[in-house]
């Protein structure tokens, strides 16, 4: 009786503080409703808007290193591009240490995750 108390008791516990750290900040939408009522005639954003063109987003300034899967550096954001041939398979990926610091008890070219 007494465990099923205890388990209880931690469970309500429990739920009460997830709820206290899991709280966020609801938006306040009364400004943008207060908008749409004073200018009915305001543009609404589209739902869906088009991809910019390749060109546009790698540009001449994109540092580029090809590979399996090419790497393109442009100012500070780093883009990924799949070939369509990828998308679908299963790629096996392992990580191994390139070198690593003397007496670290790690050795290079040792396998760290699979």
């Amino acid at each position: 009786m007494t465990k099923k108390l205890t388990v209880f008791i931690c469970l309500v516990l429990f739920s009460f503080t997830t709820d206290l750290v899991a709280q966020r900040k609801k938006k306040d939408n009364t400004k943008s409703n207060a908008v749409a009522a004073v200018n009915p005639d305001a543009k609404k954003p589209d739902a869906k808007k088009e991809p910019k063109p390749y060109k546009k987003v790698i540009d001449s300034t994109a540092v580029t290193q090809n590979g399996l899967i090419d790497v393109h550096k442009v100012g500070e954001k780093y883009l990924f591009e799949i070939s369509d041939s990828l998308i679908g398979k299963e790629i096996m990926t392992i990580t191994r240490y390139s070198k690593t610091p003397a007496g670290g008890g790690i050795f290079g070219g040792e396998e760290v995750n699979r």
